[in-house]
């Protein structure tokens, strides 16, 4: 049997960190485009990091 009860939990932690995650980005003044903008040049060096090592 399934346990529901964690699976619900963890879709609640999601939920509170989606929101605790919008806060800062509010108070901190960051848009969800500078949001991605840095995700994408993060990414970008993680895959040249990667591809260095071989």
């Amino acid at each position: 049997m399934i346990n529901i009860k964690n699976k619900q939990g963890g879709f609640l932690r999601l939920i509170i960190l989606i929101v605790v995650l919008i806060f800062l980005m509010k108070y901190f003044g960051v848009s969800f485009s500078d949001m991605n903008a840095w995700l994408q040049i993060f990414f970008r060096w993680l895959k040249d990091f990667f591809i260095s090592l071989l």
